[in-house]
């Protein structure tokens, strides 16, 4: 799983799209965090609708099990929706929230206001 988070770090969709895809048949506990990264590297590959779609497949499952609003937030990050972004971040309140505060995909929001009203939720300097 996390090896998909490096391949994306450099750049290298191609391994990432095939390492989420392995990871997501093997590791049913994260497979819906792999399921929101794919929307990233199907957006970097320039495959959009299939990330937008992706996303919508997120939010469907998320109304009949329990999907961390953290997870569906990351696959909004990846068609690049920020206002959906933090709509679902500020429904998340489990320690997943924490993981933007560390990892580097969520660079594209750091900037913003409000990733910074994220940070302090968690009694994080911003």
């Amino acid at each position: 799983m996390h090896l998909g988070d490096a391949y994306c770090a450099i750049g290298d969709f191609e391994r990432a799209e095939t390492t989420y895809v392995n990871a997501r048949a093997h590791d049913v506990e994260h497979s819906y965090y792999v399921h929101a990264r794919l929307c990233a590297v199907h957006t970097a590959l320039g495959r959009r609708e299939e990330a937008v779609k992706a996303v919508d497949e997120l939010v469907a499952i998320s109304r009949k099990r329990l999907v961390p609003p953290a997870f569906i937030a990351v696959a909004y990050l990846g068609v690049e929706d920020y206002d959906e972004v933090f709509r679902w971040l500020d429904k998340e309140t489990t320690v997943q929230l924490a993981t933007w505060a560390i990892f580097p995909w969520s660079d594209p929001v750091r900037s913003d206001p409000r990733f910074q009203t994220v940070l302090e939720r968690l009694g994080l300097p911003s």
